[in-house]
């Protein structure tokens, strides 16, 4: 690691993600999870009558996404002798290092370039992380140290920032399509939360969604042709209530058709479209989330 103090804390854990087991008739309470860090439900999900179609499937321990949790967290000094500082904690999964290539490859290429930018896709998932770390807290030292010497050794709030980002797996789906043995799909989620001076930090979910095997990002076009595109604005704008708590915080809206985004995720509730703070809304109402159900969908998929 470059550039850090002694209070920085390296870690990295080793996690293991199954499936919880759910029979199809009925509901099993906690049976059958001997040794499995964390249980996620199966999802069952219809696409398409035609097309595609999600099933509840007994998976074992051993057949789940197993991860390993890379990470950073510390407190910076801007300057010795100032108590401004950046505090930075970042908790990310990754796929284990013996997960079959080229998938854990594409995955951890995917998680990177997308949590920290372009340029960190292609290295190992520390060294990412260290990378990340230590640009960050450049770019921190660069944008204030500055300042901090005009002030003479006054404290500013203006002069310490922080940053949270974390990546996790999520639910995991079985997807049969017609003429295959069927193709699993999993959520990822990553949120961001930075605060660099100013009333208030900003806070982002990008969520994506990855094929198992191949470890490809499932994309909008991979589900829909053309006209199931151009579908999909009405079928938001639709939703769009029932995004909101309140009913009357649909006044925060700051467009009048909701555009389609690649943000999304995927359950056996329907796709759910995720938009962040000023994208279609003003920062009030927070990150809103539109689901729009699959039997409002299937006759626009592929």
């Amino acid at each position: 690691m470059r550039g850090n103090s002694a209070d920085i804390r390296l870690y990295r854990f080793n996690c293991y993600f199954c499936i919880r087991i759910r029979d199809i008739s009925e509901t099993k309470n906690g049976k059958g999870f001997i040794n499995c860090h964390f249980m996620k439900s199966m999802k069952r999900l219809t696409l398409s009558a035609a097309m595609l179609l999600c099933i509840l499937a007994a998976v074992s321990c051993n057949d789940g996404i197993r991860f390993e949790e890379y990470g950073f967290s510390g407190s910076i000094a801007l300057q010795e002798g100032r108590t401004d500082s950046l505090s930075i904690d970042i908790r990310m999964e990754y796929p284990e290092a013996n997960t079959a290539a080229p998938a854990k490859d594409r995955i951890s290429g995917t998680i990177s370039a997308t949590a920290f930018g372009e340029e960190y896709r292609g290295i190992g998932p520390q060294e990412a992380v260290d990378t990340y770390v230590a640009d960050y807290i450049s770019t921190y030292r660069t944008e204030n140290l500055e300042l901090a010497e005009s002030l003479a050794g006054e404290g500013s709030m203006a002069l310490s920032w922080g940053k949270c980002l974390t990546g996790v797996f999520s639910e995991e789906m079985n997807v049969i399509t017609a003429g295959t043995e069927g193709v699993r799909l999993i959520n990822y989620t990553i949120t961001d939360y930075s605060y660099t001076g100013g009333a208030h930090g900003m806070n982002t979910e990008t969520c994506l969604v990855f094929n198992t095997k191949t470890g490809k990002q499932v994309l909008l076009e991979d589900i829909f042709a053309t006209d199931g595109m151009a579908a999909l604005p009405a079928l938001l704008m639709k939703h769009v209530p029932e995004a909101f708590g309140n009913p009357s915080d649909a006044d925060y809206l700051l467009v009048t058709e909701i555009p389609v985004t690649e943000n999304f995720s995927m359950s056996d509730s329907g796709i759910t479209f995720i938009y962040n703070p000023y994208e279609i809304a003003a920062y009030a109402a927070g990150t809103i989330r539109i689901t729009i159900p699959w039997e409002e969908l299937q006759d626009i998929c592929r």
